[in-house]
């Protein structure tokens, strides 16, 4: 098949090309070709600026053109597992085991990073300068970005995505519960 893993954990389409994130890293599908990127584990793909982020199992990767580098960010997230990231303008998004953060000026050369959040944050989706958190055990929250502030809207635990369609917000998680 050309992948480098049977295990696909993403995909992602951006200029015409499918990345589809694996086990073993990420390969990108033209028209007519397959090009693969051995790496950790890749949780979620996403692009900015003809650049690709990849969450992985140890931190955020680049991919730009045909080069896989680390995005170091800092010692505690660079050897996290990352499992989501949302781009808002000059702001990156990481959900990651050890916590939410808020990376400013990320594509800089002087960024500034915080923690927002300790929960084990699995998902993320921004609508309308409000953060969606889904959470691994500690449930789902809404933070505003323009108060930075975060309310607790629901105890859905295991939550593994989150996404915004026709303004309704839809929760997957790993759970036997139906809320």
């Amino acid at each position: 098949s050309g992948l480098l893993s049977n295990y696909v954990n993403c995909l992602s389409l951006d200029n015409n090309k499918l990345f589809i994130g694996t086990r073993q890293g990420v390969s990108v599908k033209t028209k007519t070709e397959i090009f693969s990127y051995k790496s950790p584990q890749i949780n979620k793909i996403r692009h900015s600026d003809s650049v690709t982020y990849l969450a992985t199992v140890k931190g955020v990767k680049l991919l730009k053109g045909i080069e896989l580098n680390h995005f170091y960010i800092d010692s505690v997230i660079d050897k996290s597992v990352i499992n989501d990231m949302v781009i808002d303008k000059d702001v990156l998004w990481i959900a990651s085991e050890v916590g939410l953060y808020k990376m400013e000026d990320f594509k800089g050369s002087n960024p500034t990073i915080r923690k927002v959040s300790k929960y084990n944050v699995t998902a993320l989706e921004l609508y309308n300068n409000q953060l969606f958190i889904g959470t691994l055990s500690d449930g789902v929250y809404r933070y505003s970005v323009l108060k930075n502030t975060q309310n607790k809207m629901s105890e859905i635990e295991n939550v593994t995505d989150i996404e915004l369609k026709n303004k309704e917000l839809w929760i997957a998680a790993n759970t036997s519960k139906i809320e």
